[in-house]
């Protein structure tokens, strides 16, 4: 087995033959691989690692962003409601 049937392991699960599915799995893993296919997959593995990592990254960075708004709304409020006070405390006194 010199490729991984991703079809075929993909119909297996769907048809929740998943000891089928393992098995054809360990087979081609199991086996010796070329240099070209170690790197291959180190290269293939390093694409999927970058890409999840940048969609975590975007996600904390819109999260930031929301958060960031928030605390300026709450700072905005907050002034706001001191200079309230500050106004009472000076028609008060007068």
């Amino acid at each position: 087995m010199n490729e991984l049937d991703t079809k075929k392991i993909e119909s297996l699960l769907e048809e929740e033959k998943y000891d089928e599915a393992a098995s054809l799995m360990a087979e081609f893993f199991g086996r010796e691989m070329t240099k070209k296919e170690k790197a291959s997959f180190y290269l293939a593995y390093a694409g999927l690692y970058l890409e999840v990592m940048a969609g975590i990254s975007g996600r904390y960075n819109e999260a930031l962003k929301q958060i960031r708004k928030n605390l300026e709304e709450v700072t905005a409020f907050e002034k706001r409601e001191k200079d309230k006070l500050n106004l009472e405390e000076v028609r008060t006194s007068l």
